[in-house]
């Protein structure tokens, strides 16, 4: 299923520009450069469209989340806010569709806090381009591609894996290999992994690899090929939006990407969240803003810096819109209370 013309002019108003009706690109464009506009989209998708898990605390709905296509558009572009892989890859992949793109839904397994890849439990979507295959997510937040990635399995197969910058000053790499855990020698899978140092620039980084100490990379992410069904992805969400030990259910998370363009960070009142003037230039990520439970972090080009640490809920919803431009409700502000995840005063 895929959006309409109507919701596509809402999307792209949502997003601050309009690059189909761009004066400075050159007649055709879109037709002609399908992947640099799907680079481009995917730039600001992340700029503008916070990875968030609010649904899961400051609300009442039982369910709490929904996966269904209007539901996701009203949420995104009617209510502003954003949502976790599920939600923002579903959503993405019906603006692609109605864009005229071609691309399947996949499941990936995250690698889980003591080094071990989790069940299937993320969303990501498998673009094709001339005949070849892109990964296009947009739902993963810090630590994510935010450009397409070519699916090429030479380069994937060799030892170094195919490299590329997801952020400008970061390195990331994707590897088509057996895991450990297989039990049959002739399975393969794709590897998504960044470096382990975020605070490294890239030249930094070459730096050791010609002194010797090579770089140590952190799986993400593995995933297959096959595509998921609409019921595949809402068995993956039941779990993440109700298990008692599920990371969002127990985290109050906000991420966005910084683009190269922007004027100022993180300024609710510019209004310019993942926005600019367009002007044919194509967007890039410098770094990434997250609020993670009481903290929100900023980072640049590799190098972080803590721009608050929040002692009240009261902080943290001024917090939410001041950097994402996520508006919490008095009435969606109370759903928190009790909930392991609210910030109590000390």
């Amino acid at each position: 299923m895929s959006y309409s013309e109507e919701q596509l002019s809402q999307y792209f108003a949502h997003l601050g520009y309009d690059p189909r009706a761009d004066p400075t690109r050159p007649a055709g464009w879109l037709e002609s450069d399908r992947l640099g506009f799907l680079t481009e989209l995917q730039a600001r998708q992340v700029a503008r469209v916070p990875f968030e898990s609010l649904s899961l605390h400051y609300s009442a709905a039982n369910p709490p989340l929904s996966l269904d296509l209007q539901d996701l558009f009203r949420k995104i572009v009617h209510e502003g806010r954003g949502g976790y892989c599920m939600e923002l890859n579903a959503f993405f992949g019906a603006v692609l569709r109605g864009l005229g793109f071609t691309l399947i839904g996949a499941g990936a397994r995250v690698m889980g806090p003591n080094g071990v890849f989790l069940g299937w439990n993320h969303h990501l979507n498998l673009v094709s381009i001339n005949g070849t295959r892109y990964m296009v997510d947009v739902g993963y937040g810090k630590g994510g591609s935010f450009s397409p990635v070519p699916l090429d399995r030479t380069a994937a197969e060799r030892e170094r894996g195919l490299e590329f910058e997801p952020v400008s000053g970061t390195r990331g790499r994707l590897e088509y290999k057996r895991l450990e855990a297989h039990s049959d020698p002739t399975q393969r899978i794709w590897v998504y992994s960044t470096l382990r140092s975020p605070g490294t620039t890239v030249a930094e980084e070459k730096k050791e690899e010609r002194e010797g100490e090579g770089p140590s990379w952190r799986p993400r992410y593995c995933f297959s090929e096959l595509e998921y069904l609409p019921a595949d992805y809402e068995v993956m969400n039941y779990h993440a939006m109700t298990h008692p030990d599920s990371y969002f259910v127990k985290t109050v998370l906000a991420v966005r990407t910084i683009l190269q363009e922007e004027p100022r960070e993180g300024d609710a009142d510019t209004g310019s969240y993942g926005q600019s003037g367009g002007g044919g230039v194509q967007p890039r990520a410098k770094g990434t803003i997250v609020l993670h439970k009481d903290e929100v972090k900023q980072t640049v080009y590799g190098k972080s810096v803590l721009l608050e640490r929040l002692s009240s809920e009261e902080q943290r919803i001024r917090a939410l819109e001041k950097y994402f431009g996520l508006v919490v409700s008095p009435e969606q502000a109370v759903c928190i209370k009790g909930r392991q995840s609210e910030i109590r005063p000390e």
